[in-house]
């Protein structure tokens, strides 16, 4: 899934579209080899939104996780995020 799907499923959700939520997609989507903590993604984020806090970045991974647009990770020390790159609606229409 490509961020301009996961901003689709965003906006037929019960979720409003903001600038702030498709820039944690896009960061989460450009770093798809990496888990990002919430924190890694404020430190991108506040070079333009310098007042933007970690409850933020917090508040909206969890409505990703519940959209199915992120998975959590949980290493015991952090939890920590990553793009889902397929749904499994698409791995299923791919066999």
């Amino acid at each position: 899934m490509g961020v301009k799907k996961a901003l689709e499923v965003l906006k037929y959700s019960e979720f409003r579209y903001t600038q702030k939520r498709e820039l944690i997609l896009r960061i989460l989507a450009a770093r798809d080899t990496e888990n990002l903590s919430a924190r890694d993604i404020l430190l991108f984020m506040q070079k333009k939104y310098s007042s933007l806090t970690i409850s933020v970045i917090e508040k909206n991974l969890e409505i990703f996780k519940e959209l199915n647009l992120v998975e959590e990770i949980d290493d015991t020390k952090s939890l920590y995020y990553r793009f889902i790159l397929e749904t499994k609606s698409e791995i299923e229409l791919s066999l």
